[in-house]
């Protein structure tokens, strides 16, 4: 999906006084040169600095003054690596995942901190062939959903290869005015040098939009929740986007991400919801009747996470997750005649009310 690759930038902070923070010698200066290193797993922001400037202590004694996760409001960014197509990158949405500091001095370049980030996002030149479309590749859990909709590969008579999808899935689903498919980006390795060939099914979501210069950014990400956040809720996992490339007739947009705090193993919940292959295709031709407009993905969202991470927790933990679904499902108005009492005989009747809460909201996508 991706390789690796290290951008420069000129990096400026948006109304931060680094210098009331440390006494130094020198005074910040009003921009920085940086370094944007992408690679398949991580994303890296290099920030260098005189020495003098003891920048590297400012910044430190900053960041525990915000929220990580409000970095990218505080930062703009100027692409000066000279590229074809490339035309800028957008880190607003970037949170802190951590801070590395040392004493190492670069010869040009002076010191440097380096930061740990979660989010980057691109523009680059139009791919006219391709304007309309847009793929968001999915984290390792998203394998399973995609798996689901296909056969195995088989040999050709010509050579080649083919993979088919099963009976019952169709070749594209709909929700308002776009078409989503799960599907297979066949990535290959191979050398001249060896027998053998390696091919890598990479899960992702493919999308088609007939009305390109009215659909917003924010409806395409609003699809794409749904979409994880139902898929999630039924496989029992965290399914979500990693990589997406959105192809607009003005740009093409390149989102690259770093999930954290994902956990990949079976779900222990009891009364869990079986899914098959049947009623999976079912889901996904339901998401035709709905009204995208409606539906609430942030309430979605996030009782689909408490649910699934009910089933990694002990069982008190995993009850408290449950009426934290119940409270946000009812819009989390504390004065509301509602009341919901879990005793603790009734665990199985608990995690039943709290599935039909979900569902209530799926129903209402």
């Amino acid at each position: 999906m991706s390789e690796n690759k290290e951008y420069c930038l000129e990096i400026k902070f948006k109304d931060v006084g680094f210098d009331s923070f440390y006494s130094g010698k020198e005074l910040c200066p009003e921009s920085f040169h940086g370094h944007l290193i992408l690679t398949e797993s991580e994303i890296e922001l290099q920030i260098f600095y005189p020495s003098s400037t003891y920048f590297g202590r400012k910044f430190s004694s900053w960041a525990q003054k915000i929220r990580w996760d409000e970095f990218g409001q505080f930062i703009s960014t100027k692409l000066l690596t000279k590229h074809e197509r490339l035309k800028k990158f957008d880190l607003s949405n970037a949170a802190i995942l951590g801070i590395q500091t040392g004493s190492q001095i670069h010869k040009e370049l002076g010191s440097w901190i380096t930061l740990k980030i979660d989010y980057c996002k691109s523009y680059w030149n139009p791919v006219k062939d391709n304007v309309g479309t847009a793929e968001f590749y999915l984290n390792e859990s998203g394998f399973q959903l995609v798996s689901d909709f296909y056969g195995v590969m088989w040999p050709q008579e010509d050579g080649g290869f083919s993979i088919g999808r099963m009976n019952d899935a169709k070749d594209w689903y709909k929700l308002d005015d776009i078409d989503f498919s799960p599907q297979y980006n066949f990535a290959h390795r191979d050398s001249h040098s060896t027998k053998e060939a390696v091919i890598t099914k990479e899960p992702k979501f493919q999308f088609q939009f007939k009305f390109e210069p009215t659909l917003s950014e924010n409806r395409l990400y609003k699809s794409v929740k749904i979409f994880t956040s139902i898929s999630s809720f039924y496989y029992r996992n965290s399914i979500d986007f990693v990589f997406a490339r959105i192809h607009r007739k003005q740009h093409t947009i390149l989102i690259k991400r770093v999930l954290t705090n994902r956990i990949n193993s079976s779900f222990k919940g009891s009364n869990s919801i079986i899914l098959n292959k049947a009623n999976l295709n079912t889901l996904f031709e339901g998401l035709s009747q709905f009204q995208m407009k409606d539906c609430n993905v942030q309430r979605l969202g996030l009782n689909v996470e408490k649910f699934w991470q009910s089933g990694y927790v002990d069982l008190r933990s995993s009850l408290l997750l449950k009426f934290a679904i119940l409270e946000i499902s009812k819009g989390g108005n504390v004065d509301s005649e509602e009341k919901y009492k879990l005793k603790k005989n009734e665990k199985r009747k608990g995690l039943k009310i709290a599935k039909e809460a979900i569902l209530e909201i799926i129903e209402d996508v």
